[in-house]
């Protein structure tokens, strides 16, 4: 059965062991793949995937990294980050 991620308080969704996994929440500002990962990951800031990682889906974030070795069958998309607009009192 395969075990479930989410993100810390932090904003990180990391995995470091070979494992599978399901993400069922996929939004978080970094996220760190060592394992084997299904479905779309998306995050803030970056996704970082190591070499001993194996992703089946997209992989979409302002800056990806991928380490020789690691296995990715899905779109990679470097999208901009989106700037938070604060509105000033008149």
């Amino acid at each position: 059965m395969p075990e479930h991620a989410r993100p810390s308080r932090t904003g990180v969704l990391e995995t470091e062991r070979v494992v599978e996994v399901r993400v069922r929440n996929r939004h978080a500002d970094t996220i760190v793949v060592g394992g084997r990962v299904y479905g779309k990951l998306q995050a803030g800031s970056r996704i970082v995937v190591h070499q001993t990682a194996t992703i089946e889906g997209d992989l979409i974030a302002p800056a990806i990294s991928l380490a020789e070795g690691a296995n990715v069958q899905g779109r990679v998309e470097t999208a901009a980050r989106t700037k938070k607009v604060l509105s000033l009192a008149s």
